[in-house]
Formats: structure tokens, sequence, C-alpha cells
């Protein structure tokens, strides 16, 4: 008996391109993922801030749908500040599978793009908390369901210019002193996964319709403990991708540094004037100073000068229009 299987097709809210449905991620009435997201689309400037409100009050009210291309552009924003700041992804072989999995952990969230989105995230709605934890479940929901060079941010040559450090491979070895391997679902296991920690987001249920893990709930999360994800299969009918795990220690240098305590600046240093290149100072303009949108390259900063003070002008999408900073 021959069975045939129609392709449903539905729109982007985002886009309204229409598609196969199984391309598109659905949304809840309640989801700290679709903050995330658009947040991360208005800093990415791929929609501008009035995009982002419409979709949230329209998400807020019914479930819709955006496609992957969307959730691919978001983590790309994130994975693109952790790559500047020489942080890659964790793995560990899924031993049953003989796959790696790739994660990221909580600590390995820059602050500055907490910061960010939850700057964003209270333009859309004044109560929204958005923590380090719930950046990473979006991120970690992400790479279980694409494919992580879909996501993962090429080296670029601004912060080689800037001498930033960067990862040669931003696959990164387990540290078995701190982190535990998150658990490994098989292919076709009725039970639920044990670990699952999207809380809120339609396509965990969707995948895991009986896990009592997901929870509609929103509120506030200060454990800032770290969020492994299980092994669970992609979005798509295809395995995860095989990755050759490589030895970087160079990359555990630089998340270790990061995660050093700073001393606080000496007061007598405020008030000195430094000789500064002008080529350095521009490299610190990737963000607006006043709301953290990412300035776009379009729009690159300018520098010039009146009397003693550096002046740089640039144009920020959040803030609307032509601004400048005075450095004295």
């Amino acid at each position: 008996m021959n069975i045939w299987f129609q392709m449903v097709k539905r729109s982007c809210l985002l886009c309204r391109k229409h598609m196969d449905e199984r391309l598109l991620c659905c949304t809840t009435t309640k989801s700290h993922h679709t903050v995330v997201l658009l947040s991360s689309l208005v800093l990415f400037n791929v929609i501008d801030l009035e995009e982002a409100r419409r979709c949230y009050a329209t998400c807020v009210r019914m479930r819709q749908r955006f496609c992957n291309v969307h959730y691919i552009e978001a983590a790309k924003f994130i994975t693109s500040e952790m790559t500047y700041l020489g942080i890659g992804f964790a793995s560990y072989v899924d031993e049953p599978r003989g796959v790696v999995v790739s994660y990221v952990n909580e600590k390995d969230i820059p602050l500055h793009v907490v910061d960010s989105v939850q700057t964003n995230a209270m333009k859309l709605d004044v109560e929204l908390i958005i923590s380090k934890r719930r950046i990473c479940e979006f991120l970690n929901y992400c790479l279980a369901r694409f494919k992580a060079d879909e996501i993962r941010a090429p080296v670029c040559a601004d912060s080689a210019d800037s001498n930033q450090k960067t990862v040669g491979s931003p696959i990164k070895t387990e540290d078995h002193s701190g982190d535990v391997k998150p658990p490994a679902t098989e292919f076709g296991t009725s039970g639920p996964p044990q670990v699952i920690e999207a809380k809120g987001d339609l396509s965990a249920v969707e995948l895991y319709a009986d896990s009592e893990a997901i929870s509609p709930s929103i509120k506030a999360e200060n454990d800032i403990s770290d969020v492994k994800p299980p092994a669970f299969p992609s979005g798509t009918s295809s395995a995860p991708e095989m990755i050759e795990v490589k030895v970087d220690n160079s990359v555990k240098e630089c998340v270790d540094s990061t995660l050093e305590s700073q001393e606080e600046t000496n007061s007598a240093l405020l008030k000195k004037v430094f000789a500064v290149s002008g080529e350095r100072l521009l490299t610190l303009f990737r963000f607006c100073p006043e709301c953290g949108t990412e300035i776009s390259r379009k729009r690159s900063a300018v520098l010039s000068e009146e009397g003693p003070s550096p002046v740089v002008h640039f144009v920020c999408k959040n803030c609307q229009g032509k601004q400048s900073w005075y450095g004295m």
C-alpha cells in the first residue's frame, strides 16, 4: 500500500515567507526563547525595535512560527561575541552513538551580551528578566536543532587587528574538574529526557511532549549554575554531525582569563588623560555606548576632532539618529 504525505506549508511571522512547516519553529505565548530571539535580532540589525515589538505583541496573544533562518541569525549574534572573546563551544562524546555533542556553559555567556539582550527585552516588556541561563538555554536549543557549523561564527579580522585572542577551533575539550556531561538520549527512546531546561518553549514540547521538566512559567532566574543540554535528536531527520575533537589549550586559557576577578580602577587614573591612537579608539565602538546595540558595519563609526577632544560619530538604530561621543 502506498502512503502519500502531503507537505503542509506555513508562513513565518517575521519575513512572511511560506515554507514547509518542518522548517519553522513554533512559539508559545510565554517563552523566553522568543524574547531572546527578537532581542538578538534587533542587536544584530536584522530587524528594528518596532518590528520586534509587533512580533512580540502577536506572540503573547497566540502561538506563532519563525523560520529556522532567524533562529540561526540570533544564535550567531551570541556566538560571534563569544568568539571575539576567545570562547568556543564545549563538547563531549556521546558513546552509544559515537558522535560529538556541542553545547555551551552558562558561565561562557559574555556579561555584555546579557546586558544588551536584557535592555532590549525590557523595551518589549518592562517585566521581562533575561538571565544568563535563559540565553544559555536558547543557544543550546539551537545547537540541538541545527548543525554547529551553521551557528558557529567565523573568526573576523577585526578581532585580530585589535589584538584580541581568537580561537582556531571553537570546540574546547571537556574540563573534568567542573563540568558534568549532559545525559545522552537514544533515538527512538519512549521515555522523556531527564534534563530539560528549555521552559516554556513549544519546540521542546513538540520533541518531548511527556516531559514534566518543560514549564510555561516565566520568572526571574538568579541561579547561575551551568545548564547542560541532553543529546537528543535534532529537528531534522539527520543525526548530529560528527566533529573531530582536538585539544586546544589556548581556548581553556582564554576562558579562564575571562573568569578572573578584576581589581577596582585607581581613582587617580580616572582623571588622567591617555594618548590613544585613533585606530584603537574606533575598535571600541562595536556597540552603542548608550543602549548596547551593535553598530552596523554599513554605518561604521567616524572619528573626528574638536580642539583637543576626539569625537566619534555613529548611527544607532535604537537611539534613532546620528550620535556623537566626546572623549573630553
